[in-house]
């Protein structure tokens, strides 16, 4: 095809590529690339939720297997060009639709976040989703309503894995900050996540602080619920038998046996250490 003699007489690293290619042939890959995103864009930006929905699955399968493809290490040097300009377009049409705006503007919308992970996730390892962005998705997660508070926390989840260090410090001095009566189960979740994903000790440090708090049974006292107690002390002894927590488990092993020794904590010492 003539996309095919396109890619036969030079070099297939992207930037040098894009150099070799005539203003119609870069045109001609572009538009190649972007009509099913334009489209899938298109159903997004519909005020009928069912097209929305057809619309954010569309470009997560399309980031989801983009990114897949980037990861692979036996591509020739064809389709390494191919799959890197692939990328390069669907970075540009995100910036120009300003696809965050979408998912997370004036018609928010739960359902459409919980299925954005692999396009979020796509935008920040393309350096397109940043720490005041990462930000006004925690303000929509206290100002909305619950089940997009629950929406966003659950994609937080799954996003914080990639985050930088600076990024995940500002997401456990947030959830530090958070009142106790507002702590749920997808906080939780959000905080065993961030434990599974750390490796930074302050971070550990700060991660295994939160959850023994959140453990303790006189803080629900001060409004934090039984449930949540419960749930934090499990997620609590998970996390402390976790390899890279094995520094913190001496600790709090000796902690355990001086609070029962001087019944302190005694429910939460012998529930965690059961």
């Amino acid at each position: 095809s003539y996309l095919e003699d396109v890619f036969t007489s030079f070099n297939y690293d992207l930037d040098n590529s894009l150099n070799v290619l005539s203003n119609e042939e870069e045109k001609l890959l572009y538009d190649f690339f972007a009509k099913d995103i334009c489209i899938s864009l298109k159903c997004l930006e519909l005020s009928i939720l069912e097209k929305k929905l057809i619309g954010i699955n569309s470009l997560n399968n399309i980031c989801l297997q983009l990114t897949n493809m980037l990861n692979m290490q036996n591509h020739n040097s064809q389709m390494k060009f191919l799959v890197q300009f692939k990328a390069k377009t669907i970075i540009n049409i995100f910036d120009l639709h300003n696809i965050y705006e979408i998912i997370f503007g004036a018609n928010i919308h739960q359902a459409i976040i919980s299925k954005s992970v692999f396009v979020l996730k796509f935008l920040y390892r393309n350096n397109k989703l940043n720490t005041n962005q990462i930000a006004n998705m925690w303000k929509l997660a206290q100002e909305k309503h619950q089940s997009i508070r629950e929406s966003i926390f659950c994609t937080m989840s799954e996003l914080i894995a990639l985050f930088s260090v600076e990024d995940a410090n500002y997401i456990i001095n947030l959830i530090n900050e958070m009142q106790y009566k507002e702590i749920s189960e997808y906080t939780l979740n959000l905080v065993e996540s961030i434990a599974n994903a750390i490796n930074n000790e302050e971070q550990k440090k700060n991660i295994i602080r939160i959850l023994f708090n959140y453990s303790r049974e006189d803080n629900f006292d001060f409004g934090l619920d039984k449930r949540i107690i419960i749930k934090s002390r499990t997620i609590f002894a998970k996390v402390l038998l976790n390899e890279k927590y094995k520094n913190f488990l001496l600790k709090y092993l000796k902690k355990f046996a001086i609070n029962i020794a001087c019944h302190r904590y005694l429910n939460t010492s012998l529930c965690v250490l059961n």
